[in-house]
């Protein structure tokens, strides 16, 4: 929604200083975004990028920060929130990441629903001696501050030669490198299968 304010045609002739929070989700958030905000808003003092889902309350994990934590060219989404759980784990192994390991983002804690409709989808939820939890499908890190980076989402990643590449992430950082927002998506080819 702030994007699309920004964009507005009759919304770029003013420049709103009495702006001075602005909290943001839905979608990682690279430099160039982050300087859009600034610049649209002078009085902006905090920055506050959150991360969550349905499945698991509003916010998940809220940062509140003069000074955002950037991984990759894309802003952290803050800390986990009490009440709330998020680990890392390694999709292939289901074994908790280390510090700063990439692997999939699962949540617990009261809030997290314990099953869908009709048992649908039940191998997205599981318990173990930690309590239960929901396989978010995001792809992300923790890091030694304990701060949540997004990287973007399993099923969007694309893999060649051996690497992954996060589409997300090479969005953003065409854009902030040339000025051309761009959208990429993993297309196949025989010569990688």
């Amino acid at each position: 929604m702030t994007d699309a304010l920004i964009l507005d045609l009759s919304y770029q002739k003013h420049k709103v200083a009495s702006v001075r929070y602005l909290q943001v989700g839905g979608a990682l958030i690279g430099e160039d975004v982050l300087q859009r905000y600034q610049a649209a808003f002078p009085g902006l003092d905090q920055l506050w990028p959150f991360w969550g889902m349905t499945e698991g309350m509003y916010t998940t994990a809220n940062g509140r920060t003069n000074t955002p934590t950037l991984r990759n060219g894309v802003l952290a989404v803050g800390i986990v929130q009490p009440g709330s759980r998020v680990r890392v784990v390694n999709p292939a192994t289901d074994a908790v990441c280390e510090v700063n390991e990439v692997g999939e983002l699962h949540i617990g804690g009261p809030t997290v629903i314990r099953h869908y409709m009709h048992n649908a989808s039940p191998d997205s939820f599981y318990t173990d001696n930690n309590g239960q939890w929901f396989r978010s499908g995001d792809q992300g890190v923790i890091d030694e501050l304990g701060q949540v980076h997004m990287m973007g989402r399993y099923k969007d990643v694309i893999k060649r030669g051996g690497e992954n590449l996060y589409p997300q992430v090479a969005e953003h950082r065409l854009l902030s490198k040339t000025g051309v927002r761009v959208s990429t998506y993993n297309r196949g080819h025989e010569a990688w299968y």
